[in-house]
């Protein structure tokens, strides 16, 4: 099911000169922000594996009608029936955005493994303790776990519009073996990372989002 990003307070930030997004949407249930029109679009695929399942590939679909010269996406698992989960999770990049491609000045790919964020508008909440940064394949404790893809161009091209066909943004799971659902949903990360993408003149867009539901049988 479709939503779009909570109400929310801009205050992103892309500079030259080595510094990048690190701040972004608010969580603030006194603001308003409306999405530019066109702002794009982050779908998380849904998928039904076999439990037990190793190597199962979550692609994250993004699509852009205005270059960007940066994009933020915390992301969360969690798990909707007791036991259904990941065992295990490595994060890469593919499809418009390979490691070595456009927005590769700045990469994260950060696992989470404690929801102790104060992202929230200084509240309880979100992801702040960084359990890894690379793109390896890590053992993961149990439900929650958070991610933050991030990609910065500091001083090389935008990514230009377009439509990702793989994803360009990969989650790759092992599946535990207990029949159930876990779901993939945008989150936040310390100090203030919040879902949206950036465009070239630094404004701050936030996109429409699809969460994705693992159906594990």
């Amino acid at each position: 099911m479709k939503t779009l990003i909570r109400s929310a307070v801009l205050c992103a930030a892309l500079c030259m000169a080595g510094m990048f997004v690190v701040s972004c949407a608010e969580n603030n249930e006194n603001s308003t922000a409306v999405p530019d029109t066109g702002t794009g679009t982050i779908v998380v695929s849904s998928l039904t594996v076999s439990s037990g399942q190793e190597g199962v590939v979550i692609p994250i679909k993004m699509t852009n009608d205005t270059p960007l010269r940066g994009i933020v996406m915390p992301l969360q698992v969690r798990q909707l029936d007791a036991g259904a989960f990941i065992t295990s999770l490595k994060l890469s990049f593919g499809d418009r955005l390979p490691a070595d491609g456009l927005l590769n000045d700045v990469q994260f790919s950060n696992q989470y493994f404690a929801e102790d964020g104060e992202c929230k508008s200084n509240k309880p909440g979100g992801y702040g303790t960084i359990a890894s940064t690379d793109t390896l394949m890590h053992d993961v404790p149990g439900s929650p776990v958070g991610i933050l893809f991030s990609r910065q161009r500091l001083v090389k091209d935008d990514l230009p519009n377009g439509t990702d066909n793989t994803g360009s943004f990969i989650m790759t799971v092992n599946i535990t073996g207990t029949p159930g659902r876990f779901e993939i949903d945008t989150t936040c990360a310390n100090p203030s990372n919040h879902l949206l993408l950036v465009k070239p003149d630094n404004a701050a867009l936030i996109p429409s989002f699809t969460k994705g539901t693992i159906t594990i049988q």
